[in-house]
């Protein structure tokens, strides 16, 4: 996952295994309604060969997912590169524009023993890719996102007032289409959000037999991130850089204590560390659809 924060400039990056491009490299950058948000050239970065080239994002200012798709011409062939895009589910797209991180990549050099501040030896691309990663780990198993995102669903209208989002913590809603109409801000004024996921009208949301005919987007997650999920987040990446002493391959050992246990990580405990496995599952929450009680 890549995360954009709202309203900051990024530089998307990507290689080409094929090398560098015959001629220049084109960028499309489009939102989850296919609108083009930014396009361009794209500039080769680093070595002669290396295929690597990059591309300069403008601020957003809204929420939303991105598709990036790369194209260049590799020996008379043209080929592309794409992000994958945002699915009809509500799973998020590869790119993402976010209102905000779990921590910052400030925040975890000075965290604990600051044994990741040296910049040489854990570059901000490699403390990143350990944030995504705990992100994502945290988010699926707390079933919440942990700062504001986008979504997009295509639902089945069912002749019923309510219709389920697949997300929790609903902050506001963006817009929803029926039948390929958008809703009016009046109509979108008198639809009821719930923070559980549901939506509620007065009129009925309609069916078709097409089915699929309700598109909804919309913005959910915790505001600003928890104190101690930030923490245990950090936590969590610095121990993807530090040697555990204790090998990765049993679960208990013998010493002249006796028998000793090894905490590791299963469904129940997704990262075998007590103290974050206590303090994600304090946070978790029950899918969308069943009763919340925030």
């Amino acid at each position: 996952m890549i995360e954009i924060l709202k309203n900051t400039q990024a530089l998307l990056s990507v290689t080409f295994s094929s090398g560098d491009a015959d001629a220049t490299v084109t960028v499309s950058v489009t939102d989850a309604d296919g609108t083009v948000v930014a396009s361009g050239n794209a500039a080769h970065s680093g070595a002669v060969g290396s295929g690597t080239y990059t591309f300069p994002l403008p601020p957003q200012s809204n929420l939303s997912w991105l598709t990036v798709v790369w194209t260049g011409t590799f020996g008379g062939v043209s080929q592309s590169i794409s992000t994958g895009g945002g699915q009809a589910d509500g799973t998020a797209s590869e790119v993402q524009v976010a209102g905000g991180h779990l921590f910052t990549i400030a925040e975890l050099r000075a965290f604990h023993d600051k044994i990741l501040n040296d910049p040489a030896k854990y570059p901000d691309a490699v403390l990143i890719d350990a944030r995504s990663r705990a992100t994502m780990l945290f988010e699926e198993f707390c079933n919440v996102a942990f700062v504001p995102r986008y979504a997009r669903v295509v639902l089945d209208g069912m002749l019923t007032r309510s219709l389920w989002l697949p997300h929790l913590k609903i902050n506001k809603l963006r817009s929803v289409t029926v039948d390929g109409v958008a809703l009016s801000t009046n109509d979108l004024n008198q639809v009821a959000v719930y923070h559980f996921g549901k939506l509620d009208r007065l009129a009925l949301w309609p069916y078709s037999v097409q089915r699929q005919n309700i598109v909804v987007s919309y913005e959910h997650g915790y505001t600003s991130v928890p104190e101690d999920i930030a923490r245990c987040g950090m936590a969590l990446a610095r121990y993807d850089f530090v040697i555990n002493q204790l090998s990765d391959r049993f679960i208990s050992y013998q010493n002249d204590l006796g028998v000793v246990r090894q905490a590791i990580p299963d469904e129940c405990h997704p990262t075998g560390i007590p103290f974050i496995d206590a303090t994600l599952r304090r946070y978790q929450l029950k899918t969308s659809g069943e009763t919340q009680d925030f």
